[in-house]
């Protein structure tokens, strides 16, 4: 598996076999701990054990997936799975802060945040991560398309065209190009990959109405508002162009 949730290359591991040992070990304890904290219910969920140090839980909200769909009603089933609200149990090791000792230079103790041997389980309501990088992205490329739209262009109107379908389109295309990409503020890389892999395949129509959900989702390693969008003046001037006829067209209006 190239890319677990957080969308980056995972560093390769000096032992495997190892790895792997730990991975076996976490399954059996984590889901020890869940089996022992979380209310036993029969509803439908799923569980990953990511890596030795964390395992999710995860409980789609109208219950089991109607995989059926996905041959009948492709779209709709996209649609559904991706505003589809989910219960997200997390299992890692509870985290500490302690006084980190004197300096000889007698600064100040420091508290420093420390991963402890306990389990402890966090729960939230949230949607699934794609969603939350679709919005940063068009939320980001609002602002560096402004110098290739009209004047005549409101900032409301751009923030309706950028949920468009023709806009919507030129983008997907833009991103499956590799033309649009996030990358991490500090070290410049690309994040999120593998769910910016997901927009370009599966189109971005499916998570539109999720606009009121400012929660973070904790399967993912960085926060999607932080990323910086690296875009093409390939990529801003179609997508500026899209937005300008769909003014000129008057397709803009509420």
């Amino acid at each position: 598996m190239e890319f677990i949730y957080g969308g980056e290359k995972p560093k390769k591991h000096v032992s495997p076999t190892k790895r792997l040992m730990q991975q076996k070990e976490a399954a059996w304890t984590h889901k020890t701990h869940m089996k022992n904290n979380l209310a036993s219910n029969d509803d439908y969920k799923l569980t990953y054990i990511i890596d030795p140090k964390k395992s999710y839980v995860i409980q789609p909200k109208e219950g089991e997936i109607d995989y059926s769909m996905a041959d009948k009603k492709p779209m709709k089933f996209y649609e559904t799975v991706m505003k589809q609200k989910v219960t997200e149990h997390k299992v890692q090791r509870a985290s500490t802060f302690v006084g980190r000792p004197d300096s000889p230079d007698k600064l100040p103790k420091k508290r420093v945040l420390k991963k402890g041997k306990t389990l402890e389980i966090k729960s939230r309501t949230t949607i699934r991560a794609v969603c939350r990088i679709l919005r940063a992205v068009q939320n980001k490329m609002e602002r560096l398309i402004a110098d290739h739209c009209d004047d005549e262009v409101t900032p409301a109107e751009l923030k309706r065209a950028m949920s468009h379908p023709d806009t919507q389109e030129v983008l997907q295309k833009h991103v499956k190009k590799g033309n649009v990409k996030l990358l991490h503020k500090d070290s410049f890389e690309p994040v999120f990959e593998k769910q910016m892999s997901e927009i370009a395949q599966k189109g971005i129509q499916a998570a539109q109405k999720e606009r009121h959900n400012d929660d973070i989702d904790e399967t993912l390693d960085h926060d999607p508002d932080d990323a910086i969008l690296e875009a093409t003046d390939e990529a801003l001037k179609e997508v500026g162009t899209t937005v300008n006829m769909l003014k000129r067209t008057n397709s803009l209006t509420k």
